[in-house]
């Protein structure tokens, strides 16, 4: 499986795979509305951990 990267505008993706629960709020703000929501799915980091991905965090 190829390495997945995501980039999202704050740490979500991040602090899950830092070891955060996935089911904690993580608030923040960004322009970017279709992912601008403070919780977090599974779909969103399960493939990441299972390829040994990571997340980088960019402003909007």
């Amino acid at each position: 499986m190829s390495r997945l990267i995501a980039v999202e505008p704050f740490p979500r993706l991040s602090r899950v795979l830092n070891g955060e629960e996935h089911t904690d709020s993580f608030p923040g703000q960004t322009t970017l509305l279709s992912i601008a929501g403070k919780h977090l799915k599974n779909q969103a980091f399960g493939p990441l951990a299972r390829s040994n991905g990571l997340a980088v965090n960019v402003s909007d």
